[in-house]
């Protein structure tokens, strides 16, 4: 008679994948047409202001008395200098990726992300999961450390080029 070995208890498994696919098919909700990790009313980055996280301050929410919308998603600033900061090279500010998460972006995933977790490389703003599976900015730093950061940077853009239905590339 053999024994199955089984890491996670049947009942606890099938909580799992529920919240597994769960989490998938939100991701897949937000998505929508433009591929973007967008809120309610197509809000990007949870209401902060994109400007905020290349500032010595770091994020800031924004308010929606000064709010644009480009490409499909609507923007918020804590002020009206970040929003015409922003008008003048939306590109520039917007996130990598169409604001998923970078570390999952290398796999091809769609992941939500905390607007907390970021980080600024080459000028572009990366976002990183942060919730009950742990901090993937972390993971990110390690690895990076290791392979060189210009090649995580490589592999998700590279994901998110397949990803984009717009193909969006950024230089």
């Amino acid at each position: 008679m053999t024994k199955r070995l089984s890491i996670i208890p049947l009942p606890n498994r099938n909580i799992a994948f529920f919240f597994i696919g769960a989490v998938w098919l939100t991701s897949l909700a937000f998505a929508g047409e433009t591929g973007r990790n967008l809120g309610e009313g197509n809000l990007a980055l949870e209401g902060y202001d994109p400007v905020s996280y290349f500032n010595d301050s770091g994020p800031e929410l924004g308010k929606a008395d000064w709010q644009v919308t480009w490409e499909s998603a609507v923007y918020r600033f804590a002020s009206e200098e970040n929003r015409d900061r922003f008008l003048k090279s939306p590109e520039r500010y917007g996130p990598a990726f169409g604001g998923w998460c970078a570390w999952a972006m290398r796999e091809g995933d769609l992941v939500e992300v905390g607007p907390l977790s970021y980080r600024v490389f080459e000028g572009r703003l990366l976002l990183f999961y942060d919730g009950f599976w742990g901090d993937t900015r972390g993971k990110w730093v390690k690895l990076s450390e290791k392979l060189g950061e210009q090649t995580l940077f490589d592999q998700s853009e590279a994901q998110w080029g397949k990803l984009s239905p717009v193909g969006e590339k950024y230089e």
